[in-house]
């Protein structure tokens, strides 16, 4: 794993003309960097939020980096193994994640959509037990897709302080 040393810059253009030099020639490819760069370190999306000597992982581009602001990491230590299995793992996370909160939003969903079928507000109508029965599972719904809603977002604003906790106990 490759790692270089946030200097401070103000801007994301500023850190990957650092690390990778070449890209202010390669619009195409600068570009390419800057989301690879993001995607790997989704804590830099707020550069007033990262702290200067924080460590960045510099992802494998088709852009070539400078050697000189990159340290390369092979794991030896179990712990820095762990980190670096660890921080591996959030990728995956980074899509299971959503995916599981969009699947219990669509499955919620259509609960509710059958709940609101004719046939049903009609006999619901016409039974008071089925009437509270379909109210409050409507409502146990409702409280599931807004829970699902509120897990992901939670997961979304730790992730990137969670890579960065990850990164300081990887030692470049």
């Amino acid at each position: 794993m490759k790692f270089a040393i946030f200097q401070g810059e103000k801007t994301i253009a500023e850190l990957v003309a650092r690390l990778f030099p070449g890209s202010s020639r390669a619009p195409a490819k600068r570009k390419q960097a800057t989301d690879a760069l993001l995607s790997a370190n989704p804590h830099l999306s707020d550069l007033s939020q990262v702290a200067p000597g924080t460590k960045v992982v510099v992802p494998e581009t088709a852009m070539p980096y400078d050697p000189a602001e990159v340290t390369t990491v092979t794991p030896s230590e179990p712990a820095t193994r762990n980190s670096v299995v660890l921080f591996h793992h959030l990728d995956s996370l980074k899509t299971s994640v959503p995916a599981a909160a969009s699947a219990t939003v669509a499955n919620a969903n259509a609960t509710l959509t059958l709940l609101q079928r004719a046939e049903v507000q009609q006999a619901a109508t016409k039974d008071p037990k089925l009437a509270q029965q379909v109210a409050s599972i409507t409502q146990r719904t409702n409280a599931r897709i807004q829970a699902a809603q509120t897990l992901q977002a939670q997961f979304a604003e730790s992730l990137g302080p969670l890579q960065a906790t990850l990164m300081k106990s990887v030692q470049p």
